[in-house]
Parts: C-alpha cells; sequence; structure tokens
C-alpha cells in the first residue's frame, strides 16, 4: 500500500510504514502506476490552511475518469485550470469553503459529477449539501453520498425512529414489546393511528419529552407524564437542546383534518440532518416554505395525499430524500410506496424504509 503525504514534515517514523512519497503542490506523479497531479490547498481568509504549508488536493486518473479531492480549502482563482470528472468540494464553511463558494468551485472547474463532503461531521449540516446540490449548474450533477437515512427506521404507519445521540420517535403505533428506549416522542395529532398512550407507555423512558398538540396535553398528563411542551403550527422551538420547527399539516378537500385543529408536521435537525415529518396533510401551500434534506410524506390517499400528490410535493419541497410513509398499515399499499418513488423527480432520491 502506498501512503502519499503533503511534504516531509508528515511523514512519522516508527509507524511501521515505509512505502512513503512526500508530495508537494503543483506536481505530476506516477507512483506504482498510479497517476495522480496535486494542487494547491489553503484558505484565503483565515489560518486554519495556510498556503504556506504546502498542503494538497488530489487529482487521480482512474477508470478512465479524472476524479479531484479538493481537501480543506477555500475557492481559489487557480481552480479554473483545474479539470476533473468528478469533484469532492467541501462545502461546510468555519474551515473550508461554504456551500456558496463550492458553488463558485464547480462553475471554475466544471465537472461532470459534483459531490459535497466535509459536512455534518466536523463542521457543516445536511442543509449545506442540500443547497450546494440544488445551486449547481444544470450541466453539473450534483450526488450525495453520506447516508441521511442511517440510524432511521419506518415501523408500522407513519413511525419513525432516529437513533442519534438521542433516540426519536414520530407518531408512534403498534409497538411491539416494551423497548422503552424514547428519550424524545413527536406527536402530530391526536388520531389513534398517530396517538396512542398505550404505545407512549411502551416507548418513553422516564422524563422522556413529550412535543404533543394542544388537543392531546390532557391525556399525556393523565397518563402520569410532566416533561410535555404543547406545540402549535409555524413556530420554532429550542427544548434540552434539541432544535425544531412546526409546520401545518391539514386536508384542503376533506374534513379528516381540519386546519382549524391546529395539528401539526415537524421539521428536526438531528445529527446535523434535517428531517421533515409532515404528519397527516394533503398539499398545502405552506410547503414552498419548507427545508428538509429528508422528506417523510404519506402516500396512502383516503386521509392524507395519495402516491401522486405526494410526489407532486416533494417536487415542491425538493429534499435530498423522499420517504413515503402512511401505507399498508391503515390505509394505501405498498404500491403506492413504489409509485411515489417512481414518479419522483429526478434530483430526489426514493427511499423505501419498509
Amino acid at each position: 500500500m502506498y501512503r502519499f503525504k503533503p511534504g516531509l514534515n508528515c511523514v512519522i517514523l516508527g509507524e511501521g510504514i515505509t512505502n512513503i512519497k512526500a508530495v508537494v503542490p503543483d506536481k505530476n506523479y506516477n507512483v506504482g502506476g498510479i497517476r495522480f497531479k496535486t494542487v494547491p490547498m489553503y484558505n484565503k481568509d483565515s489560518s486554519w490552511h495556510p498556503r504556506s504549508s504546502n498542503w494538497v488536493g488530489y487529482i487521480v486518473t482512474a477508470n478512465n475518469a479524472d476524479y479531484y479531492f479538493a481537501g480543506d480549502t477555500d475557492v481559489y482563482p487557480e481552480m479554473k485550470y483545474i479539470r476533473a470528472d468528478v469533484a469532492f468540494l467541501p462545502v461546510g464553511g468555519t474551515y473550508t469553503m461554504d456551500w456558496q463558494e463550492a458553488v463558485e468551485a464547480a462553475k471554475l472547474i466544471n465537472p461532470e459529477i459534483a459531490v459535497p463532503i466535509h459536512f455534518i461531521d466536523v463542521a457543516g449540516n445536511s442543509d449545506d449539501a442540500l443547497n450546494f446540490v440544488r445551486g449547481l449548474d444544470n450541466g453539473i450533477q450534483g450526488v450525495v453520498l453520506k447516508d441521511l437515512l442511517n440510524g432511521v427506521s419506518l415501523l408500522k404507519n407513519s413511525t419513525i425512529r432516529i437513533q442519534g445521540n438521542k433516540t426519536i420517535y414520530f407518531d408512534p403505533m403498534g409497538i411491539e414489546g416494551e423497548p422503552k428506549d424514547a428519550d424524545v416522542i413527536f406527536i402530530s395529532h391526536s388520531h389513534g393511528d398517530h396517538f396512542s398512550i398505550d404505545d407512549i407507555k411502551k416507548l418513553a423512558k422516564e422524563n422522556a419529552l413529550l412535543l404533543v398538540p394542544n388537543d392531546c396535553v390532557k391525556q399525556v398528563v393523565d397518563a402520569g407524564y410532566t416533561n410535555i411542551v404543547t406545540v402549535s403550527p409555524s413556530k420554532s422551538y429550542e427544548v434540552d437542546g434539541l432544535k425544531f420547527s412546526t409546520v401545518p399539516a391539514y386536508n384542503i378537500d376533506k374534513d379528516f383534518h381540519r386546519k382549524d385543529s391546529n395539528w401539526v408536521g415537524f421539521i428536526v435537525n438531528v445529527n446535523g440532518i434535517s428531517y421533515y415529518f409532515a404528519g397527516d396533510t394533503d398539499i398545502i401551500p405552506e410547503m414552498k416554505d419548507i427545508k428538509a434534506s429528508v422528506a417523510f410524506l404519506p402516500v396512502g390517499g383516503t386521509y392524507t395525499m395519495n402516491s401522486s400528490e405526494a410526489a407532486e410535493a416533494a417536487g415542491i419541497i425538493n429534499p435530498l430524500v423522499a420517504v413515503p410513509v402512511h401505507y399498508q398499515d391503515v390505509v394505501g399499499t405498498k404500491e403506492d410506496a413504489q409509485n411515489f418513488v417512481k414518479d419522483l423527480n429526478d434530483t430526489i432520491m426514493g427511499v423505501l424504509l419498509k
């Protein structure tokens, strides 16, 4: 195995690695049949990555294509000389380009495919990747390779579980066993397939946080819960370090979910990823203002959007990933979920979680 290190100062003796090649910017190399070029990598306006350090990005030729790995860099004028079929560009800001600057860098390089990196884990979040992909010129395809559904599962009906620093549930229904693992439970409205005290009891840890609309409060209080936040549409909240906002959830041409009921969907940021949980809703005008990297949308029809309407809603919201919910268990079929995925815009990844 070859180890390519920028500058001799990065060669650490005693690691037992001997096959090392020290590299500097603006050079062409052919090592063991691997052809690559180094390019500068530096910050223009901060001292995190000074140009004097001679750190590098790489353009590697493999599989009949050139791949540019930018490293931690700002956009700089010399990028107009970089040619690559695929460009991996940092988008998280702070130590590197932010997403807007990364879009500018992609315009200079003009690859066929641009992949956002350096977000979520150290700096930046999924919205930086979303904005980058949506901001690219039409001739450049944006591709997000990070798994935005890691730790996410769809249980019965619309029940979403997200495992992160905290274990979060949305609208738990039909929970098997008594896992007692929920730190946070979001409830969108008071219908029995979304709000079940019995299922909350199976899940809630001691002092679990419950976020519920006004018409659910009495039941959770009567059940003995005290860590409760009453939510209403179009509000922003920060509770116990968890940031989220609410959006309306209602029907347009049927009375199952009236707008004046003040039921909600949620936009929650977990582990640097923004998730939109729609609840039971039709396509509504407020969706044009929703911004999230992952959208969970009902597709079963009857009480909510059907599959084609949900695909239209996804086109309005324009997430990176769209997941169908609310099918098979109450209304709707697996085919509804499959049709939803099939009808999505090419720029949205549809994922079936059950």
